[in-house]
Formats: C-alpha cells, structure tokens, sequence
C-alpha cells in the first residue's frame, strides 16, 4: 500500500508540473546565428503573445506541450512545444519566395521585396481564427510591433499602439477602409467582411496620408465580388467566457471579520466588546463576539435591538424623518459578490456571405449576429450586420462604377441598478 501512494503522489506530481504555466524564455536567431528582433511569438491556440527584443530574446507563459508559433517578414514561420526543460531557441529560415507578396500601402500595391517602409501584414486566417467582437482584438499577438489593450468589456474596441504613446492626445492610428480614412471604433465591422489586412508602422507613411499618419496607418480591404458562379459561405461559432475566480481574493465572513477585528483590539491593548471598541454589533463578550440579529431598527443598533424593535409593521422607508422606521436583518452568513455579479457567458456569432460575378459585374453580399453576454451580469454587446459591395463595367470596360453598402445596428447592454433592484422592493418592507 506504501508503495502504491508513492507512486500515486509521484503520478500527481508529474502531471501537476506538466498542467503549470511557467515563463518560457528563449532567443531567436536566423541561420547566420545573428538575432532576429521584432519577432511574434504566440501560443498556438491562446490569445497570449510577445515580441522579441533587439537581442532576439523573448519571454512568454506557457505550459509544458504547448506549441509556440514564430512569425515575421521576411523569414518561414516555425513552431516549437515546449519540453519539461523549457528552452524555447530557435532558428528562423528566410522565406524567399514570401517576398514577391503583394502589399497594399497608400494609394498603390508593392512586392515585399520591393519595401522600403515597415509594413506588418496581418495573416487572416489567423485574424478569424479568433473569436472576438472587433478585429483590432483579435489583431492581439499577430502583427509584429504592435501593442493591442484590451478592457475586455464586450463590444469593446481596444486601443492599438504602432508607435508607442507619442503624445499626451489621442494615440490611435489612421484606419484606411476600402481607400477611405476612419476614425472611431470598429466594433461594426466583422472580421469575416475582411479581405486582408496591412499596417503601415515608419514614419514614411506620413508621406502619403500626412500628419494624420504619425501615429501609424491600419489599410483594411474587404471583401469583393469575383468573377464566377456564387460562392456561398456559412460560418458559425458558439462559445462560453468563464471568469478567472481562481485569481480573486476570498473575502472574510462576517464571522471571520468579527474575530480578526476582536484580535486588533487585543493586539492594541484594547478591550474588545465594549462601546469604545467594537461598539453594539458583537456583544459584551471580550473573547468571543456574537453576531447580530439585526443591524439597524429605528434608532438601535446590533445586539441592542429587541424583538419588539423589530416589528415590521413598524417599517416605514418615506422621505419624512419623522416617520422613517427602518428594520435592516443581518446577513449572518455573508455574500460572495463575486459569484453574485458573475457568470459564464455565452458568445455566439453567425455570418452568410455570398461572392459571385459575371463579364460585366460582381458582387459581394454578407449578413451577419454577433452576441457576446458580459461575465459581469447586465452587460453584453449585440450586432446586426448587412454589406454590399457590387461594381460594374461599361463602355467598353472604360467605365467602372462601383458601390459599398454597410448597415449595421449594435446594442450595448450597460449594468444599471434599476435592473438589478426592480423599483416593486424599494418599498417592500421585511418579511
């Protein structure tokens, strides 16, 4: 039997040290052993991510099996699991034939090879890989050099940082939709509506879109039509967000308080249970405090009210002073608030896109719900999205007209007070 609980324990012990997330730290080289900086490393599978310094080095939390993904222009992008030792080097080969990509900046098209501006091209599979509410989120850990905080409130767009905090104004980018500057949030657009998507990060960018351009430049391209029969796309994903509990404190009883405070006032060379210390609530007792029935009946407290105090048709909760009685029962057994304003919460999204076109004419239709429940109670994001991107030749291919239509109704559900105390036990009195 001794030996069966040693070996149980060390079973235990195995897999306990396996699940553990611990730092991960490692450099990244090229085939020359030279540091490569600037390189985007994620977990595969998880929302967390890092970049490399000038010395190649990086560090990140992972759990032994899991597998890091290295990415960055110019060279193939690699992957490696973590081992029970945790070294995380590795070799970077460069990607020849990536170079001759075609990337959109400003008003025109480059070959990589061909850049002389830093540009990060986003991968969009992976972009969409992410269950998110807006693309800036889901951007997090898959451009190289840039910093996406997030408030993780639903419907929330986060703030994405190209170039650091350049100034005590406003830090955010130049959006670039389909050709057109924009300002404000994204959380309309659904990253399935996304075609690709480029970010312009030097200050060369200033060049083509001006002062507008110094905080960097985010060039998104949605979807068109193509030449061909219709294509239709259904994509459907449900998912449920959990809150952390594990990471919050555990508060006291009232019990457990009781005590503590009764030792403060020992430890101070006080005397517990007297009015000058602990005042009504607890009883007369130094050594053991009682808790009380009652907190407030009219103008008593604690373990000064009596059972003819607490009378409840003598609760009157009115605006008169001279008439308000209030009777406020103890909760002897306490509140875990956390739980009270907390649950899992649900995510859900559903788009239908249908691309085709003829000789003369393509289209592009997408409509799309997202729902996204808050894990704190009465707070969730809603949208309905309908798009339309058609265009059309004529005259002799010499005229091209083309239009794109966005309707999009979002509804940001608040916590409110009123929701969660109906006014119906405002004026209820005590049972």
């Amino acid at each position: 039997m001794r030996s069966i609980a040693v070996c149980l324990c060390t079973l235990f012990s195995i897999y306990y040290a396996h699940a553990q997330t611990k730092p991960i730290s490692g450099t990244v080289t090229d085939e020359k052993n030279a540091p490569i900086p600037n390189v985007s490393v994620v977990v595969k599978g998880a929302s967390s991510g890092t970049t490399t310094n000038d010395d190649g080095k990086y560090t990140i939390n992972a759990k032994t099996g899991d597998v890091l993904e290295f990415s960055s222009i110019g060279y193939q992008s690699a992957s490696l699991t973590i081992d029970a030792s945790g070294a995380g080097n590795i070799v970077l080969n460069p990607d020849v034939s990536g170079l001759t990509d075609v990337v959109v900046i400003g008003y025109g098209t480059q070959r990589k090879k061909d850049l002389t501006g830093s540009v990060a091209v986003v991968d969009m599979n992976e972009l969409k890989s992410q269950p998110s509410s807006s693309p800036v989120e889901a951007l997090q850990g898959k451009a190289t050099g840039v910093q996406i905080i997030n408030d993780g409130s639903p419907g929330s767009t986060p703030q994405i940082r190209i170039r650091g905090f350049s100034t005590i104004n406003n830090n955010d980018p130049l959006f670039v939709i389909d050709g057109m500057p924009y300002t404000g949030k994204l959380s309309w657009l659904n990253a399935e509506d996304i075609e690709n998507m480029q970010v312009l990060k030097d200050a060369s960018a200033s060049s083509i879109y001006g002062s507008r351009a110094n905080n960097g430049v985010v060039i998104i391209t949605t979807k068109k039509g193509r030449k061909g029969p219709p294509k239709i796309n259904l994509d459907i994903y449900y998912g449920t967000q959990r809150p952390n509990k594990n990471t919050f404190p555990e508060y006291m009883t009232p019990m457990q308080y009781a005590q503590n405070l009764y030792a403060a006032f020992r430890n101070s060379g006080q005397t517990p249970g007297q009015e000058g210390t602990t005042g009504p609530n607890y009883g007369t007792d130094p050594n053991n405090p009682t808790l009380p029935e009652y907190l407030i009946a009219g103008s008593k407290n604690g373990q000064n009210i009596t059972a003819a105090d607490a009378d409840p048709s003598k609760y009157r909760y009115t605006q008169n002073s001279s008439t308000f009685y209030q009777i406020t029962k103890a909760n002897q057994a306490g509140t875990n608030w956390f739980n009270e304003i907390t649950n899992p919460a649900p995510m859900q999204s559903y788009q239908l896109t249908v691309l085709g076109g003829g000789e003369n004419s393509t289209y592009s239709l997408s409509g799309g719900y997202f729902n996204q429940e808050g894990t704190i109670k009465y707070t969730g994001f809603k949208r309905y999205t309908i798009r339309a991107n058609t265009s059309f030749k004529t005259l002799g291919d010499r005229l091209k007209l083309g239009k794109i239509c966005n309707t999009r109704i979002y509804v940001d559900m608040d916590l409110q007070l009123t929701q969660m105390l109906p006014e119906a036990t405002r004026e209820k009195a005590p049972q």
